[in-house]
């Protein structure tokens, strides 16, 4: 009796293997897949699905490149899950679109519009479908003046009053990785908008120099946050006024 479990035990283990075998496998998703998959609001519904089609067929910076051109992609890295596509160069406004592979197999896509802010969204990307992923994005409500601005040099009110106008006005803008998996803010500056560009200086506090940017990195499935300081050439180049 014990022979015959065991001989039925056996067939079942190898029923189970080559049902395994005959499974289909899913196809390998590229960023090519997931840069289609995208719904039109997620690229500020500049290109169809037809359109990014016709986009992905010739990959590279155009030759006249210091010329005014039409959208074009300068990057598609399928090995990192990485695409960048132009649509005013050499302004640099561009839609950057990355994902990350989670545990349970589904894909989280990042995908930002900068036109010296960023629209950051993000999506969760399972098997052929993709939906908003929200809950899934940075908390930025902890992010706050000292982390891009120096100011050791004002007192407790200026700083609080400062503070709370950074937290009603701030905008960013974004880089997404296309090493690692590590986002980039920066402090953003809407082009020809010269209300934003005077807001602080309504406080009448003088000059704060940008000094610092943050790196929000994905490790373990969550968001910490890292303060870094910014190269001394990029500071003169990135100063803002408050």
């Amino acid at each position: 009796m014990r022979k015959i479990i065991l001989i039925l035990l056996c067939a079942l283990s190898l029923c189970s293997i080559e049902a395994q075998k005959r499974k289909p496998t899913e196809p390998k998703v590229t960023i090519r897949d997931i840069f289609l998959a995208l719904p039109d609001d997620a690229l500020e519904n500049r290109w169809t699905v037809e359109e990014r089609k016709e986009l992905l067929k010739q990959i590279g910076c155009p030759k006249n490149k210091e010329e005014a051109v039409p959208p074009f992609i300068d990057v598609c890295d399928e090995r990192r899950g990485y695409l960048r596509v132009y649509y005013a160069y050499p302004e640099s406004r561009r839609v950057e679109v990355c994902y990350w592979n989670l545990k349970d197999g589904r894909k989280l896509v990042a995908a930002s519009e900068t036109e010296g802010i960023s629209q950051l969204k993000f999506y969760i990307y399972d098997r052929g479908r993709i939906r908003l992923g929200e809950f899934l994005a940075p908390d930025i409500s902890q992010v706050k003046l000292e982390d891009f601005y120096d100011t050791s040099g004002l007192t407790p009110k200026q700083r609080s009053e400062l503070s709370r106008t950074f937290q009603k006005r701030a905008l960013f803008r974004y880089t997404l990785p296309r090493n690692g998996t590590s986002l980039e803010m920066h402090m953003g500056f809407p082009i020809q908008d010269m209300d934003y560009e005077t807001t602080f200086l309504d406080t009448d506090y003088g000059y704060l120099k940008q000094c610092r940017y943050i790196i929000f990195h994905w490790k373990n499935e969550r968001w910490t946050k890292e303060v870094k300081t910014l190269p001394a050439i990029d500071q003169d180049e990135d100063c803002q006024c408050l």
